[in-house]
């Protein structure tokens, strides 16, 4: 720096920034006190900054222009606070000079007619985008945003760009082109940066119509809580044109202080539906009382309004695993005429709605609600799930059930059926058992049913039907008699082992599996000799089962034959039941049976290795991972070796993991995760880039197995930017398993993402209280929406430790998390002392902490 700008060290060292660079952009100043107030780092990049400090750049040998500079600003910390910031400057001039022979190309191919030119060029400008192609870009959007198709494309390369272009977005949002500020906003929401909220919310006064509309959906997309005051006032204005939009975009903040706003427009008929889907999403115990109202009040909202409730017990459920607050405050508040509306609505619904009009009434108590279920279902609207009426009635539906069964439809036959195996009525059992002898249609649903109920008288009808020519019916009544463990069912195996009928023969051999039965043992080995193949193939893959440890040198002889046996389903069920012993021995078995000439046999032969690693097993996994013709063989190969920490192994996942067959080489990324093997992990974040959507998932997942700084940072970048939503709660998923303090911060990170906020925090509850201290330092974060969501996981996470560290939000500094942090005290249930909540009422700042904290005070 001392040679580009004269200055020697001696005559910089200890003064102010500004007096010794003057002319520092007032800006590029306010970016640096950001850093110094909340202590998150800041990067300038040269394509849209161009420098931070003005100082003389050489290209071509002499001076010219000004050095483009890449910019990053990091604090400085000294205990719990901020104590400086220091600013590294790299010179890339050189390289922003580069770019400018493809810039101008690339935006003539952004305009072309082609869409394929078109997505070539935003990729490209994507992977690496440069200055003057991003000066272009805002160009473009200023002086030709009626060209739809380079208007476009500008906006998706925008969106998607990893530099700051926020700033300049800003300036264009104030020119007088009203349909460029229209666009601007469409763009700004796109991008998802928070950042741009104070902006929009100044823009929710442009004089032009379209403009505004927007803008407000672009508050919606990002979640601006701050929005919600002059959102709720449009959609009240009745300017139905905004008001639209403005619940929408309330309905998507689902913040719970619009709710008695909205709640208000339910009077109006043409807002009603808009407004009851944003109370849905808001999911606020408090709209119950003004939802049973509405039902009480008009027949005609029924079903909307059952829509509603049902919508918010699924996320009450989902969310805090409370859903029968909702279907109790339903029933505690809903009148007569409410529930009469309620039976005309389910009497009149089509079947998906009918089915969550039940489910409504289903909460309601009283013998009306009570009597019309049933009605509903004698009148055979089978089609509707039983399950809440089932829950509801229970024992006293099984009358209308057992008519049910006569019915000349055999889905409604089958409806019935499995509701009176959920109920366990033994009021059924007689008749399940006729129809498992007599109706083909739903003999294996009778014998679930059955299964279910468990009635030991079962036991011999059931027995009777296991050579039952359907072999979905058999394996039914299989799992039920195994499920009943009849006293009598050694006796009965033994007789069904020596039957004539093959298929008695194979069931009876895996039911002695199941078991272990040893009084069977001379019976079972006979069955491995057996004339069917298939019984041959039950007895041997269930043979380590029945014969034990004790009999190793027979189990050892029987393999043997079975993996040279003339029928390949034998072998393979010899290669799945080699991995069932415990006896190394028998494990050897699995490495000469990898040459077999069949492709299943070998698949089968892959699997056992993998999970019994004898010696020399990995020697046939490598070669056959490498050189088997068949890819299903090639898989179970590199699943295999997952485990082996050779280098071989290694080396072959990783030529797999470049595999063009998509299954082999996504395998082998799995593999490689699992491996844990160093030399993975440059594979494996280079995958995760792909622009080919499974690999990359493979590849994110897998590196949940190398919670590394580096990799951590790649999966906030992922699940930060990516378009692909499986791939962001992949990586999401990736980092919660990861479970270190780092992964854990940094999942707290992203919940500032407003799109990203809910999954995050719905993860971060799942990894349990034993994570509540990593979760526990996001309450010192800068940003509120972070300590926001720490807050929430904590007081969701229901553990009295966790819960008194989100006791906190109630003394934050932002009134919105405070607001919030009282709404999930509220909703959850959580201990909390009153005097400290009066004080609230009494002194908080805001009016609405203030009415908030007074009416939760008055429930404790």
């Amino acid at each position: 720096m001392a040679s580009r700008t004269g200055l020697p060290s001696t005559a910089v060292c200890g003064r102010p920034l500004l007096e010794v660079f003057p002319d520092t952009d007032p800006r590029k100043v306010a970016i640096i006190r950001e850093v110094l107030e909340e202590g998150t780092p800041r990067v300038l990049s040269s394509q849209l900054h161009g420098y931070l400090l003005r100082m003389p750049a050489r290209v071509g040998g002499g001076q010219s222009a000004n050095m483009q500079q890449h910019v990053t600003i990091a604090p400085i910390g000294e205990s719990d606070r901020v104590a400086g910031a220091v600013i590294l400057i790299r010179d890339v001039t050189d390289r922003s000079v580069s770019d400018s022979a493809t810039a101008a190309a690339l935006m003539v191919a952004l305009g072309d007619d082609d869409w394929r030119v078109r997505r070539a060029a935003v990729d490209a400008l994507t992977r690496q985008p440069s200055s003057e192609a991003v000066e272009s870009m805002l160009r473009a959007l200023e002086k030709e945003h009626r060209d739809p198709a380079l208007l476009n494309s500008a906006l998706q390369v925008l969106s998607m760009l990893d530099l700051d272009v926020l700033p300049a977005l800003e300036r264009l949002l104030r020119e007088d082109d009203a349909e460029l500020r229209m666009y601007i906003a469409l763009a700004m929401g796109e991008m998802g940066d928070p950042r741009a909220i104070p902006h929009l919310l100044s823009a929710l006064d442009d004089p032009d119509l379209n403009v505004r509309y927007h803008v407000i959906e672009a508050l919606g997309r990002l979640k601006a809580v701050e929005a919600v005051e002059p959102l709720a006032h449009i959609a009240e204005s009745e300017d139905f044109f905004l008001a639209f939009p403005a619940l929408e975009a309330l309905r998507a903040i689902g913040d719970p202080y619009a709710l008695e706003r909205m709640a208000a427009l339910l009077e109006n008929a043409l807002l009603r539906d808009v407004a009851l889907e944003a109370l849905a999403e808001a999911a606020s115990l408090e709209v119950i009382p003004v939802l049973t109202r509405l039902l009480d009040s008009e027949a005609s909202a029924a079903l909307a309004v059952s829509r509603t409730l049902h919508r918010i017990w699924e996320r009450y459920e989902d969310l805090f695993g409370e859903g029968g607050q909702i279907s109790d405050a339903v029933s505690a508040n809903i009148g007569p005429e409410g529930t009469r509306h309620l039976i005309g609505a389910l009497m009149d619904s089509a079947p998906e709605d009918a089915a969550i009009v039940m489910k409504v009434l289903s909460w309601v108590r009283g013998q009306e609600a009570e009597s019309a279920l049933i009605r509903f279902l004698q009148e055979r609207k089978v089609e509707v799930p039983l399950a809440e009426a089932v829950a509801r009635l229970g024992e006293r539906l099984t009358p209308t059930l057992l008519e049910m069964l006569d019915s000349d439809d055999s889905q409604e036959r089958r409806v019935a059926v499995e509701a009176l195996g959920r109920i366990g009525s033994k009021r059924a059992v007689s008749r399940l058992l006729d129809l498992l002898a007599t109706d083909e249609n739903v003999a294996a649903s009778a014998a679930d049913a059955l299964a279910r109920i468990g009635d030991p008288s079962a036991f011999e009808s059931l027995f009777a039907q296991i050579g039952h020519r359907d072999p979905e019916v058999r394996e039914a009544v299989i799992g039920a008699l195994n499920s009943l463990g009849h006293p009598s069912m050694e006796r009965r195996v033994k007789s069904g082992l020596v039957d004539a009928d093959a298929l008695v023969r194979e069931s009876a051999v895996r039911i002695a599996g199941y078991f272990g039965f040893r009084s069977v043992r001379r019976l079972f080995l006979n069955c491995t000799e057996d004339p069917d193949e298939n019984v041959r193939a039950a007895a041997v893959e269930h043979l380590p089962l029945v014969l034990g440890e004790e009999a190793s040198g027979e189990l050892r002889r029987r393999l043997s034959l079975a993996l040279a046996d003339d029928s390949s389903t034998v072998r393979a069920a010899a290669a799945r039941g080699a991995a069932l012993s415990d006896d190394p021995e028998v494990h050897l078995l699995l490495v000469p049976a990898g040459m077999d000439p069949d492709p299943w046999v070998r698949y089968y032969v892959c699997r056992s290795l993998g999970r019994t690693r004898p010696p020399g097993g990995a020697d046939v996994l490598l070669r056959l991972a490498r050189e088997d013709l068949w890819p299903p063989v090639r898989v179970a190969a590199a699943e295999g070796l997952a485990h082996e920490q050779s280098q071989a192994a290694v080396e072959t996942l990783l030529d797999l993991a470049r595999s063009p067959e998509a299954d082999v080489a996504i395998t082998a990324l799995h593999a490689l995760g699992r491996s844990q093997a160093p030399s993975a992990e440059g594979l494996l974040k280079e995958v995760a880039r792909s622009p080919e959507l499974r690999r990359a998932t493979a590849a994110v997942t897998a590196l949940r197995h190398f919670p590394t700084e580096t990799t951590v940072d790649l999966l906030v970048r992922i699940a930060g930017g990516s378009q692909e939503s499986s791939l962001v709660s992949t990586a999401i998923g990736s980092l919660a398993a990861m479970g270190t303090e780092e992964a854990v911060a940094s999942l707290l990170g992203l919940a500032a993402v407003p799109a990203l906020r809910g999954e995050i925090i719905q993860t971060l509850v799942q990894l349990g209280s034993s994570h509540a201290a990593h979760v526990g330092a996001g309450l010192a974060d800068p940003r509120p929406l972070v300590r926001d969501a720490a807050i929430e996981v904590l007081l969701r996470m229901k553990h009295p430790l966790a819960t008194e560290m989100g006791l906190a939000g109630l003394s934050d500094s932002d009134a919105q998390v405070r607001m919030n942090t009282i709404r999930l005290l509220s909703t959850l249930g959580s201990s909390v002392d009153r005097a400290r909540l009066e004080r609230l009422a009494r002194h908080d700042s805001d009016p609405r902490v203030r009415l908030a904290a007074s009416r939760l005070a008055r429930k404790s």
